[in-house]
């Protein structure tokens, strides 16, 4: 099982271990606990893996496991990211028939890149649930099949190898053919997998006084060769705060900027670059900075003050002012404040 990301549209960064996963929450409109059989499937989201590969499953709005319906619809899943080189997705169908055509994914890449994968009903496509309708799809590359009858698929999409060295901007799922016993396709997950970069600058980042997941944080790099910004990337942290980013620098002495911004002071560290890899460049990033402007002062605690006791049903919720992210703004949120008095951004 492979190490993963959460992908935000736009990432850079990668970690030696490049399957990241892709978010398209905002886009559920199944619910697949409902579906027949549907009691099997975990019920409220989580993680999954089939042949070595980790999935996020999508979640409605409720928070139970949901699914992305593109029966008669083309929906687009912005990316963003630089240097994919395998898509995979939990694609299966309500009902289906043998040899029909469910649709295709478009992958689109920079500089007018476009590959195509079609879903065809006892190939690479199958109902989701072992019954009456097609239950045939020998050229999936996994299955996880429960006790219900249900089960996820898995398909493979390998990318050429110009998609190597540009960004996936987007992937367009559309449907075709679709309607009654043709069968209706809908997306549970989507994972991809990245090219190594050889050149990398790779760390972990903890965030003090954060109650939530450090997973998905967003984190600003920025390398200076003295006062000279050289590079400059913008990625998300996995669970236990690691990052990695390829670069291109020369061997020598640098100073990485790490900003993790929303109330985090910037942090500076020396890092070495030789023999293309820069590694365990870790910094604890101090938290208290409310209205940041880059010092934690008087005015941090003025801010908790007007929004003390405040959740964030209330009219005086400021999030920022909840230091910590339990989502009350207490105590504990001044004591933040007061462990990093007067404590500054770093600088290069």
């Amino acid at each position: 099982m492979r190490s993963i990301l959460f992908c935000t549209f736009g990432v850079v960064a990668v970690t030696s271990h490049a399957t990241i996963f892709i978010n398209f929450d905002s886009q559920v409109n199944g619910n697949i606990t409902t579906y027949t059989g549907g009691g099997g499937y975990p019920q409220n989201g989580g993680t999954v893996s089939i042949a070595g590969i980790d999935h996020q499953l999508a979640r409605t709005s409720t928070g139970k496991s949901g699914s992305m319906v593109f029966g008669g619809t083309t929906n687009i899943i912005p990316i963003g990211q630089f240097g994919v080189k395998e898509i995979y997705t939990l694609i299966n169908s309500g009902f289906g028939t043998n040899g029909q055509l469910n649709g295709r994914i478009e992958a689109h890449g920079s500089g007018g890149l476009l590959q195509t994968f079609l879903l065809t009903q006892g190939d690479n496509i199958r109902d989701h649930y072992n019954g009456n309708y097609n239950n045939s799809a020998p050229n999936v590359n996994g299955t996880l099949s429960y006790s219900t009858g249900v089960r996820f698929d898995q398909q493979k999409m390998v990318l050429s190898s110009a998609f190597h060295t540009a960004t996936l901007t987007e992937l367009r799922f559309i449907g075709q053919n679709n309607g009654g016993s043709n069968g209706n396709p809908f997306l549970q997950a989507l994972s991809l997998e990245l090219v190594q970069p050889t050149n990398v600058i790779s760390g972990q980042v903890t965030l003090s006084a954060w109650a939530q997941a450090t997973a998905g944080r967003t984190v600003e790099f920025k390398v200076y060769n003295g006062m000279t910004e050289v590079l400059s990337a913008t990625g998300t942290l996995s669970s236990d705060g690691s990052f990695s980013f390829a670069h291109s620098l020369a061997d020598g002495n640098y100073s990485l900027i790490m900003n993790a911004n929303r109330g985090w002071l910037k942090k500076k560290v020396s890092i070495t670059i030789a023999s293309t890899a820069s590694v365990d460049n870790n910094a604890i990033l101090l938290n208290g900075d409310v209205v940041d402007d880059g010092v934690v002062d008087l005015s941090d605690y003025t801010s908790v003050a007007v929004a003390f006791n405040a959740q964030p049903a209330d009219s005086n919720w400021n999030a920022l002012a909840d230091v910590n992210g339990d989502l009350i703004v207490d105590l504990t949120d001044y004591t933040e404040i007061a462990v990093n008095f007067n404590a500054i951004d770093d600088s290069p």
